[in-house]
């Protein structure tokens, strides 16, 4: 069992639970006797870090690096599956470009009459897809082309690897990219920003719906996905992105 514990000045613990890994959140004194009564029972690892005068300030959860800084805390994701990725496609040297993504109408008209890929190919392509959706799990600027490269990892066909070689290029140019939550006053609003993109899967005319939610000027949560059915118009498709805005922001 691994305990991960920073240290923040609130009244109460607050705790986040993954299987056996432990973040909590808390005056010292609450970790320290959390900490004891836990032992009791489990062996423990055990993170610490805080702003007092000799604290850590770096610590690790879930891959994920924590990094407590003077203004507020930053949250960077695990790169390692950046790096695998580079290295499996054997493009360390290629030339990084400003987009993880760019729509090509004569490729996707097309898809229909290409074959699929060997199964050796396949296989290659739904582990860079799987990697570039969990690298998206922290990454915003990576929601769309993870969307896309996911809908195809159930029948990969010749030229949908431009998609993971696209992303490759936008990874190589941006490889780390970390959030960071500065310090607000206590904020009662959540805004949520949505978009939508009318009939953009030429194969199935479904729509997809994009958006984010903010607590003050923090990013708490984001979205990029198919909508379940066919908009009749962009009109409909953009409320059908509204009311999965309303959604998220109401249990965000």
């Amino acid at each position: 069992m691994t305990l991960g514990v920073y240290i923040h000045r609130v009244r109460d613990l607050r705790v986040v639970t993954h299987v056996d890994d432990f973040l909590v959140a808390g005056d010292l004194q609450h970790l320290e006797w959390l900490k004891t009564e836990l032992e009791k029972l489990y062996e423990l690892k055990v993170q610490l870090a805080g702003w007092q005068p000799g604290d850590s300030r770096e610590l690790s959860f879930l891959g994920r690096t924590i990094r407590l800084t003077s203004s507020g805390i930053e949250l960077e994701g695990d790169d390692k599956h950046v790096k695998g990725l580079i290295e499996e496609w054997n493009m360390q040297e290629c030339r990084p470009v400003s987009t993880p993504y760019e729509k090509s109408r004569e490729n996707d008209d097309t898809r229909e009459e290409r074959l699929p890929l060997s199964p050796q190919d396949a296989t290659l392509f739904r582990r860079a897809a799987a990697r570039i959706n969990y690298v998206a799990l922290d990454r915003p600027d990576l929601s769309f082309s993870s969307r896309v490269a996911s809908g195809r990892m159930s029948n990969p066909l010749a030229g949908d690897g431009i998609l993971i070689k696209r992303a490759i290029r936008y990874l190589q140019g941006k490889p780390r990219v970390s959030l960071f939550y500065g310090f607000q006053e206590p904020n009662p609003d959540i805004v949520v920003m949505t978009d939508s993109d009318w009939a953009n899967c030429l194969q199935t005319r479904r729509s997809t719906s994009g958006g984010i939610v903010f607590n003050g000027w923090h990013t708490i949560h984001w979205w990029c996905k198919l909508q379940p059915r066919v908009a009749q118009s962009s009109c409909e498709a953009e409320l059908n992105a509204l009311n999965k805005g309303g959604q998220e922001g109401r249990f965000a």
